[in-house]
């Protein structure tokens, strides 16, 4: 007897599996054919909703559109998102007077400076914006998400000189996932004055890294639509930070691995040439601050990570420590603020109430801690001249 015959259910089921899976290979390849990108880049656009408002920028690589005013999403967040005419975060969307008569600070970063995932005046930026601003100052956010000292650099030298913008002091938030970038994604065109991505394919769509992701996964992103969206529905789903103190010691996203971070005490390879590189861009940017008598500041601080091995004194804030004391820089150390003696039950909960859920990023109480330790270092700078607090938005 034939083995369908003596399993009809199995073969059936067989039948309507292969057939699904033809379905869904034909669909996904279909999509990706007709629209010009695949199923799971418009499920990364649709579930992060900043496909309009995120823009490729012939200097810097990317940046933020100009005069935006709407609401955004950063997995199950949403907030509004507004930007003035230099395409920064900014309360309204104002336009920019090149010249300031006054004190005006210029915040650059990435996404944390950004503040992904929240209304610009709930970030530090925003807050610290918030205080300074009624005391005759005048604060603006260049943090973008994804930028690092290759790009700190080059939008600092275009604001100046190719924009006109004046300004008197630059605070540079320095990420850990700055080395990782440096080291794997930017590099400096010095005859077009341009940022170049090293893995922009051949026809200049920005692609993903795919650390750590088999042959299957990229198959099943690149080539099915049914079974993928399922899948990100699952994986992008706000689950808790941790499964486990022990097991899982960093922050679970379903989406990308903590290679930005890891790399301070995993030993990955792009680690210390890519610091290397953070500093030599970051002596670029302060030999042309120096030359317009602009001062520069430089914050640091951990992701969460970190903070479970209580990475305080690492060799990368060793690093930045020896880098601002021998440059006469101001260094703003978050690492003491965010890694303090905790328990293993009170440091997953400081994560828990810090930090967007399931997530990497600073939720509005992270941004809060932030602001409030910048603003206690900014009034000892500028003493007399500041007054106020921050207040407890």
């Amino acid at each position: 007897m034939p083995r369908f015959e003596r399993h009809p259910w199995l073969f059936l089921g067989v039948v309507v599996v292969c057939l699904v899976v033809a379905l869904d290979l034909a669909v996904g390849l279909g999509y990706r054919l007709i629209r010009g990108q695949t199923w799971h880049d418009h499920l990364t656009q649709k579930f992060f909703g900043e496909q309009e408002w995120r823009v490729a920028d012939p200097v810097c690589h990317h940046g933020l559109a100009p005069l935006v005013d709407g609401i955004s999403q950063f997995g199950n967040s949403r907030f509004r998102i507004v930007t003035n005419s230099l395409g920064m975060k900014d309360t309204t969307p104002r336009t920019v007077p090149l010249t300031f008569h006054g004190h005006r600070i210029v915040f650059i970063g990435d996404s944390f400076t950004e503040g992904v995932g929240i209304s610009y005046p709930d970030s530090y930026v925003g807050r610290l914006d918030h205080w300074l601003r009624p005391q005759g100052f005048d604060v603006l956010n260049a943090g973008v998400g994804s930028f690092s000292p290759t790009l700190y650099f080059q939008k600092i030298r275009h604001l100046l000189n190719t924009v006109g913008l004046r300004f008197q002091e630059v605070v540079v938030m320095l990420d850990l996932s700055d080395a990782l970038d440096e080291e794997l994604k930017y590099r400096l065109d010095e005859v077009n004055n341009r940022v170049l991505y090293n893995l922009d394919d051949h026809r200049g769509r920005r692609d993903r890294i795919q650390t750590g992701k088999t042959w299957r996964v990229r198959w099943i992103w690149d080539n099915l639509f049914f079974l993928e969206y399922f899948r990100y529905v699952l994986e992008a789903r706000q689950v808790g930070l941790h499964f486990s103190f022990e097991e899982k010691p960093s922050v679970h996203d379903g989406r990308r691995n903590q290679s930005g971070s890891s790399w301070t005490f995993d030993g990955a390879p792009f680690g210390p040439p890519g610091l290397e590189k953070m500093g030599a861009f970051m002596d670029r940017l302060l030999a042309l601050l120096n030359q317009n008598n602009i001062r520069l500041t430089v914050g640091i601080y951990p992701w969460p990570d970190q903070i479970f091995r209580g990475e305080r004194d690492s060799f990368y804030v060793r690093y930045w420590k020896n880098w601002c004391q021998q440059r006469n820089v101001e260094l703003l150390d978050l690492f003491p603020v965010f890694i303090q003696e905790r328990s293993e039950a009170e440091t997953l909960a400081f994560v828990d109430q810090h930090f967007l859920k399931g997530d990497v990023h600073w939720n509005r109480a992270g941004h809060k801690l932030t602001a409030d330790f910048i603003q206690s270092r900014l009034e000892k700078r500028l003493g007399e001249h500041v007054t106020g607090k921050l207040g407890t938005r």
